[in-house]
């Protein structure tokens, strides 16, 4: 799930959740959403969310560990 994936690459990278929505331009509670509930992330938000955290939208879909 990509709400998981998520939580987990941002927990990996030592990012918090304030620090990744400024790097997006949103608001912490956003990206709390999007680590509890299933959202509907359009493809643009997907590609940007896995830019800032260094990893590609790919490692947020798919079912394998994001290397470090």
């Amino acid at each position: 799930m990509i709400k998981i994936k998520i939580a987990e690459v941002r927990a990996l990278r030592e990012i918090t959740q304030v620090e990744l929505a400024a790097r997006l331009g949103v608001k912490q509670p956003t990206v709390s959403r999007w680590e509890r509930v299933n959202t509907n992330l359009t493809l643009v938000t997907l590609a940007k969310i896995a830019d800032a955290l260094g990893c590609s939208a790919f490692d947020l879909i798919e079912e394998v560990s994001v290397p470090r």
